[in-house]
This record gives structure tokens, C-alpha cells and sequence, in this order.
């Protein structure tokens, strides 16, 4: 809202208001957390399909394809990682990363990776 305050000055309100809402309140879930480590994926159940996920620890190899082997200190897992997903960043198996994605059940869990950082 533009506010005329003199002849030809209009000056605008000083607080902005975010352009997106969303629900804060409390949940269903009550205080769950989606898992934070790889034996937390490991260990939870199908009902977690798709849901969000980061972990951090390092890409240890190619399986195959795009899909590669992830660890972290509580294990190892296979995580999808489409070409278009790396933006151009090289890592090795010493390389720490943290993967951002989801958890996708297929015969076990596999991480459909979305985005990848390198961790300095």
C-alpha cells in the first residue's frame, strides 16, 4: 500500500510482509524428525517413502551408472544421483559431502539425491 504524505511524494510502508505463508502450529507427527544418519534410513520403515532428507558424510564409490555408494560414520547406502544434480562440482571418496533428497524405497532404501554440496 502507497501512502501520499504531500503533493507528488508518495512513499511506501517500511514493513514487508513475506510473499509465502505456511501452517507452524503443532502436527500429527508431534516432535518427529526425519532420520539424520544413514543407520536411522536404514532402520526406519516404509512409511517414510519420500520423505526429505540430509545427511552428511562422503560419496566412497561408483556403483553403477548413477547410482553410488554413500557413508557416514553409522553405515553405508545407495544414492541416485542424476548427472544434472552435481551443478558442475567434482568430489572424491575423501571428499565430505551433504546430500539433500529423498528417501525412496525400492527392494531397500535408496536416497533420490536433489542437490549435493561439498563440505569445506
Amino acid at each position: 500500500m502507497l501512502m501520499k504524505t504531500q503533493p507528488n511524494e508518495i512513499v511506501a510502508p517500511s514493513k514487508v510482509l513475506p510473499l509465502y505463508g505456511g501452517y507452524v502450529g503443532p502436527n500429527i507427527a508431534g516432535d518427529f524428525q526425519s532420520p539424520k544418519t544413514v543407520q536411522q534410513v536404514l532402520s526406519s520403515t516404509r512409511m517414510l517413502n519420500d520423505m526429505p532428507i540430509q545427511l552428511s558424510g562422503n560419496i566412497t564409490k561408483q556403483i553403477g551408472g548413477v547410482i553410488y555408494e554413500f557413508s557416514d560414520s553409522t553405515g553405508s547406502i545407495y544414492v541416485e544421483i542424476e548427472p544434472d544434480k552435481w551443478h558442475g562440482i567434482q568430489v572424491s571418496n575423501e571428499t565430505r559431502v551433504t546430500i539433500f533428497g529423498e528417501i525412496e524405497y525400492e527392494y531397500k532404501p535408496i536416497i533420490e539425491v536433489e542437490r549435493i554440496k561439498a563440505i569445506n
